[in-house]
Protein backbone atom coordinates (compact mmCIF):
# COMPACT_ATOMS: atom_id res chain seq x y z
CA UNK A 1 0.00 0.00 0.00
CA UNK A 2 2.78 2.38 0.74
CA UNK A 3 4.34 1.75 -2.13
CA UNK A 4 1.30 2.60 -4.39
CA UNK A 5 0.70 5.54 -2.56
CA UNK A 6 4.36 7.21 -2.66
CA UNK A 7 4.44 6.28 -6.46
CA UNK A 8 1.31 6.60 -8.45
CA UNK A 9 -0.91 8.21 -6.36
CA UNK A 10 1.80 10.76 -5.05
CA UNK A 11 2.96 11.42 -8.55
CA UNK A 12 -0.88 12.36 -9.81
CA UNK A 13 -1.54 14.34 -6.61
CA UNK A 14 2.55 16.30 -7.30
CA UNK A 15 1.28 16.83 -10.86
CA UNK A 16 -2.14 17.96 -10.56
CA UNK A 17 -0.60 20.39 -7.52
CA UNK A 18 2.32 21.92 -10.00
CA UNK A 19 -0.47 22.17 -13.09
CA UNK A 20 -2.74 24.06 -10.89
CA UNK A 21 0.15 26.42 -9.52
CA UNK A 22 0.71 26.70 -13.25
CA UNK A 23 -2.30 28.15 -14.39
CA UNK A 24 -2.92 31.93 -14.14
CA UNK A 25 -6.72 31.23 -13.51
CA UNK A 26 -8.51 28.02 -11.76
CA UNK A 27 -11.10 27.58 -13.83
CA UNK A 28 -13.98 24.24 -13.75
CA UNK A 29 -11.86 23.25 -16.60
CA UNK A 30 -8.66 22.95 -15.04
CA UNK A 31 -10.63 22.04 -11.56
CA UNK A 32 -12.56 18.99 -13.59
CA UNK A 33 -8.93 17.90 -14.70
CA UNK A 34 -7.68 17.75 -11.55
CA UNK A 35 -11.07 15.75 -10.18
CA UNK A 36 -10.26 13.10 -13.25
CA UNK A 37 -6.37 13.14 -12.12
CA UNK A 38 -7.37 11.91 -8.72
CA UNK A 39 -10.33 9.74 -9.29
CA UNK A 40 -7.74 7.87 -11.63
CA UNK A 41 -4.80 7.98 -8.49
CA UNK A 42 -7.22 6.01 -6.42
CA UNK A 43 -7.87 3.41 -9.56
CA UNK A 44 -3.75 3.09 -9.66
CA UNK A 45 -4.00 1.86 -5.57
CA UNK A 46 -6.14 -0.65 -6.78
CA UNK A 47 -4.21 -1.80 -9.88
CA UNK A 48 -0.99 -1.62 -8.07
CA UNK A 49 -2.24 -3.92 -5.43
CA UNK A 50 -2.48 -6.57 -7.94
CA UNK A 51 0.82 -6.29 -9.26
CA UNK A 52 2.17 -4.72 -12.44
CA UNK A 53 0.05 -5.72 -15.90
CA UNK A 54 0.76 -4.51 -19.35
CA UNK A 55 3.89 -3.84 -21.28
CA UNK A 56 6.52 -1.58 -20.59
CA UNK A 57 5.23 0.85 -23.17
CA UNK A 58 1.73 0.38 -21.84
CA UNK A 59 2.57 1.59 -18.18
CA UNK A 60 5.58 4.12 -19.16
CA UNK A 61 2.32 5.57 -21.23
CA UNK A 62 0.49 6.03 -17.54
CA UNK A 63 3.65 8.13 -16.35
CA UNK A 64 3.60 10.69 -19.30
CA UNK A 65 -0.11 10.99 -18.78
CA UNK A 66 0.13 11.56 -15.03
CA UNK A 67 2.70 14.61 -16.25
CA UNK A 68 0.83 15.95 -19.05
CA UNK A 69 1.26 19.28 -18.74
CA UNK A 70 4.03 19.43 -16.07
CA UNK A 71 7.12 18.03 -17.73
CA UNK A 72 8.24 16.81 -21.05
CA UNK A 73 9.27 12.98 -20.53
CA UNK A 74 11.74 11.52 -23.23
CA UNK A 75 12.27 7.72 -23.33
CA UNK A 76 15.79 6.43 -25.19
CA UNK A 77 15.93 2.90 -25.69
CA UNK A 78 16.83 0.28 -28.39
CA UNK A 79 13.74 -1.88 -29.26
CA UNK A 80 15.34 -4.78 -27.87
CA UNK A 81 15.86 -3.83 -24.66
CA UNK A 82 11.93 -2.67 -24.31
CA UNK A 83 11.60 -6.62 -25.88
CA UNK A 84 13.66 -8.19 -23.37
CA UNK A 85 11.96 -5.38 -20.31
CA UNK A 86 8.81 -7.17 -21.49
CA UNK A 87 9.80 -10.59 -21.01
CA UNK A 88 11.14 -9.87 -17.36
CA UNK A 89 8.36 -8.65 -15.25
CA UNK A 90 10.12 -8.12 -12.31
CA UNK A 91 12.70 -6.22 -13.66
CA UNK A 92 9.84 -4.10 -15.83
CA UNK A 93 8.21 -3.67 -12.41
CA UNK A 94 11.57 -2.20 -10.86
CA UNK A 95 12.37 0.15 -13.62
CA UNK A 96 9.51 1.30 -14.10
CA UNK A 97 9.65 2.43 -10.60
CA UNK A 98 12.77 4.07 -10.61
CA UNK A 99 11.64 6.19 -13.37
CA UNK A 100 8.50 6.82 -11.63
CA UNK A 101 10.47 8.07 -8.67
CA UNK A 102 13.13 9.85 -10.67
CA UNK A 103 10.16 12.25 -12.26
CA UNK A 104 8.59 12.43 -9.11
CA UNK A 105 11.93 14.05 -7.86
CA UNK A 106 12.73 16.05 -10.46
CA UNK A 107 9.37 17.72 -10.81
CA UNK A 108 9.52 18.32 -7.64
CA UNK A 109 12.77 19.51 -6.73
CA UNK A 110 13.71 20.89 -10.17
CA UNK A 111 11.18 21.95 -11.52
CA UNK A 112 12.77 20.75 -14.60
CA UNK A 113 10.37 21.02 -17.81
CA UNK A 114 11.84 18.03 -19.18
CA UNK A 115 13.43 14.90 -18.22
CA UNK A 116 15.67 12.19 -20.16
CA UNK A 117 15.17 9.00 -19.28
CA UNK A 118 17.43 6.49 -21.05
CA UNK A 119 17.46 2.19 -20.45
CA UNK A 120 20.86 0.24 -21.70
CA UNK A 121 21.01 -3.11 -21.60
CA UNK A 122 25.00 -3.92 -20.12
CA UNK A 123 26.64 -7.22 -20.70
CA UNK A 124 26.05 -8.85 -17.20
CA UNK A 125 22.54 -9.10 -17.62
CA UNK A 126 21.50 -5.90 -16.22
CA UNK A 127 19.75 -3.17 -17.42
CA UNK A 128 20.97 0.74 -16.67
CA UNK A 129 18.61 2.99 -16.05
CA UNK A 130 19.60 6.87 -16.64
CA UNK A 131 17.37 9.93 -15.50
CA UNK A 132 18.67 13.43 -16.02
CA UNK A 133 17.25 16.70 -15.92
CA UNK A 134 18.11 20.34 -15.29
CA UNK A 135 18.82 20.95 -11.44
CA UNK A 136 21.48 21.07 -8.89
CA UNK A 137 21.64 19.02 -6.02
CA UNK A 138 20.99 20.23 -2.81
CA UNK A 139 24.31 20.35 -0.16
CA UNK A 140 21.63 19.78 3.05
CA UNK A 141 22.49 16.36 4.20
CA UNK A 142 18.73 14.91 5.05
CA UNK A 143 17.67 11.56 6.16
CA UNK A 144 16.91 8.50 3.89
CA UNK A 145 13.50 8.90 2.32
CA UNK A 146 10.83 6.22 1.02
CA UNK A 147 12.07 7.12 -2.59
CA UNK A 148 15.78 6.46 -1.64
CA UNK A 149 14.51 2.93 0.53
CA UNK A 150 12.72 2.06 -2.65
CA UNK A 151 15.51 2.19 -4.97
CA UNK A 152 17.76 0.67 -2.72
CA UNK A 153 15.04 -2.42 -2.69
CA UNK A 154 14.49 -2.81 -6.23
CA UNK A 155 18.36 -2.14 -7.76
CA UNK A 156 21.33 -3.43 -7.84
CA UNK A 157 22.73 -0.23 -7.06
CA UNK A 158 22.27 3.67 -7.89
CA UNK A 159 23.44 6.81 -7.45
CA UNK A 160 22.29 10.32 -7.69
CA UNK A 161 25.02 13.20 -9.13
CA UNK A 162 25.45 17.09 -10.44
CA UNK A 163 26.65 16.64 -14.04
CA UNK A 164 27.02 19.42 -15.84
CA UNK A 165 23.91 21.78 -14.59
CA UNK A 166 21.88 18.93 -14.59
CA UNK A 167 20.99 15.82 -12.06
CA UNK A 168 21.97 12.48 -13.42
CA UNK A 169 20.38 9.07 -11.41
CA UNK A 170 21.40 6.22 -12.61
CA UNK A 171 20.38 3.09 -11.48
CA UNK A 172 21.33 -0.70 -11.95
CA UNK A 173 18.80 -3.49 -12.03
CA UNK A 174 19.54 -7.13 -12.38
CA UNK A 175 17.26 -9.26 -15.26
CA UNK A 176 15.08 -11.23 -13.48
CA UNK A 177 11.73 -13.52 -13.94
Amino acid sequence: MAKAIHGSVQARFLAVALRIAGVPKLTDEVLAEAKRDIEASIKDVSVSMQGPTGSFAEQFHTIVEAWDGVVKLTLTSEPQTVEILNQYPVARACVLEVVGEAVANAAKHSKAPAINIELQENSFDQIVVSVWSAGKLSNQTTRKGYGSILLDEVTSNWTLTNLKGRVYLRAVIQFAK
